[in-house]
């Protein structure tokens, strides 16, 4: 494999405009859809989701583990719901119609890096979670045919290898051709941003992620994109500062979730979001409810209308527990 070692280059940093949120109760779905996905999904996050799967117990309910956990596990997992957590919540926050802007920057970029003239390529586009972290990543490449592009450098990829080491998938396809699919792979960095800026950081197992996207601990309240070419391979990095109000949300969530685990239900305090405390009570309400429900309830806030893709009947949520 020939790799060149050049200093790196970059494009001007371009602002991306989420907008105004529409439906706020469909946008704090999202947050807590993403949190407890972590918890039931992430593989190394060894307590809860892999400890009761060992137990033969995968699908626990919120009182099963606030039962059964340390009165401070919480604390003691919320820096790794920080960095893991937010890859959930970006997988599902991009294929809401109020994430469009970004991805849809996102497929322009790679289209004019990578030389793309057809003006209808490909039109459909769903993004999932990768990496052998999680278990939603099983059966990831049976989604799309080949990925792209097809070779970086003088280097052809190996499916299965850039599957188990990247973070997310965004699977493009055409609506008239269902076997024409193609998989394109990047990072996403929840507390480490920074080190989607460092070259090294794609040396090795991370060569074939071409887009990425993290929280920066830089003063501002912005979302930028920009181009970096990284020893002759040109990567899509966006920015999220620090005082985003998606990287601010999402730590919001987290503080109420550590809210609730240390209360319970009896003592947890009133949100001054009515939105936030519809789901909070939700939660409650479901405190003995099996968390494949929990997540199904949540993901019918955050599909219908307001996804990109949407889907009808059973979740796959409950299919991946089932199937456990």
């Amino acid at each position: 494999m020939d790799r060149i070692n050049l200093q790196p280059t970059s494009s001007l940093a371009a602002p991306i405009n989420l907008g105004l949120i529409k439906n706020q109760k469909k946008y704090w779905a999202t947050h807590f859809y993403s949190v407890i996905q972590c918890l039931r999904f992430h593989i190394n996050l060894k307590y809860p989701g892999r400890y009761f799967e060992k137990l033969g117990s995968p699908d626990w309910s919120l009182a099963i583990l606030r039962g059964d956990a340390e009165p401070n596990f919480f604390s003691n997992i919320i820096d790794y719901l920080n960095n893991w957590g937010f890859q959930y919540f970006i997988v599902n926050f991009l294929n809401s119609e109020r994430a469009a802007p970004l991805a849809e920057d996102l497929i322009e970029r790679i289209k004019n890096i990578y030389g793309v003239e057809k003006q209808n390529w490909l039109t459909e586009r769903e993004f999932f979670m990768s990496g052998s972290d999680s278990s939603l990543s099983i059966g990831l490449n049976l989604r799309f045919g080949r990925i792209f592009p097809q070779r970086l450098l003088n280097e052809l990829p190996d499916k299965q290898k850039i599957i188990r080491n990247s973070d997310i998938c965004l699977v493009l396809s055409d609506p008239n051709d269902t076997s024409e699919k193609v998989g394109i792979f990047g990072e996403i960095e929840g507390v480490h941003g920074y080190k989607l800026s460092q070259a090294s950081y794609y040396d090795t197992s991370k060569y074939y992620s071409i887009f990425s996207i993290g929280i920066y601990k830089e003063k501002g309240s912005g979302l930028f994109a920009e181009n970096v070419t990284y020893n002759g391979v040109t990567r899509i990095i966006y920015r999220f500062q620090a005082d985003h109000h998606v990287a601010d949300d999402f730590n919001y969530t987290l503080s109420w979730f550590h809210n609730l685990f240390h209360h319970t239900p009896r003592g947890r305090t009133k949100c001054r979001d009515d939105d936030f405390n519809f789901l909070m009570n939700m939660l409650e309400d479901n405190w003995h409810t099996p968390i494949s429900q929990v997540l199904y309830m949540l993901s019918q806030f955050i599909d219908s209308d307001d996804t990109i893709n949407s889907f009808a009947g059973v979740s796959p949520i409950i299919t991946s527990v089932q199937a456990t």
